[in-house]
């Protein structure tokens, strides 16, 4: 995956962020949190660094069946999932919450429950759109030197 990929990515997920858990984009904004600190991690070894096995290996399967987006959806779920802790808490909290993920995001029914609710919010055409929508503001940004973050998504 080269730059641009992985610029267009972390744009996709602030959009994303932004129209499923405002309060959470708005709090990482304020303390200058970027999908970069905790997303290439999640993204990269398709959550297998920070979900059991068991739970890791379904989301897998979705990721052969449905593609990409199950990625996306799932990064989304794991923030609903602490939506109130991490709108409210400092940079040290919620980073330390986003990169050694609480107990409760690991109860595998409710993750899925969460990720099928998801799943209905960013259908594949939204997320496609997106992601086409962000290719030209991409090249763009990435041409004057700016980050993810410095994007207006």
């Amino acid at each position: 995956m080269d730059m641009e990929e992985i610029k267009k990515g972390t744009g996709v997920f602030e959009q994303l962020l932004k129209m499923q858990a405002p309060k959470v984009f708005a709090n990482f904004r304020k303390h200058n949190l970027v999908p970069d600190m905790y997303l290439l991690d999640w993204l990269f070894t398709l959550f297998s660094r920070k979900l059991p096995i068991d739970i890791a290996s379904r989301v897998w399967d979705s990721y052969l069946l449905e593609g990409e987006v199950v990625m996306y959806r799932m990064a989304i779920s794991i923030i609903k999932m602490m939506e109130k802790s991490l709108q409210e808490g400092c940079f040290e909290d919620c980073i330390m919450r986003v990169n050694a993920l609480p107990e409760e995001v690991l109860d595998e029914d409710i993750l899925f429950k969460t990720l099928e609710k998801v799943s209905q919010q960013i259908p594949t055409s939204l997320f496609l759109s997106l992601k086409e929508g962000l290719g030209e503001v991409g090249k763009k940004s990435l041409r004057r030197g700016k980050s993810s973050r410095q994007l207006n998504v």
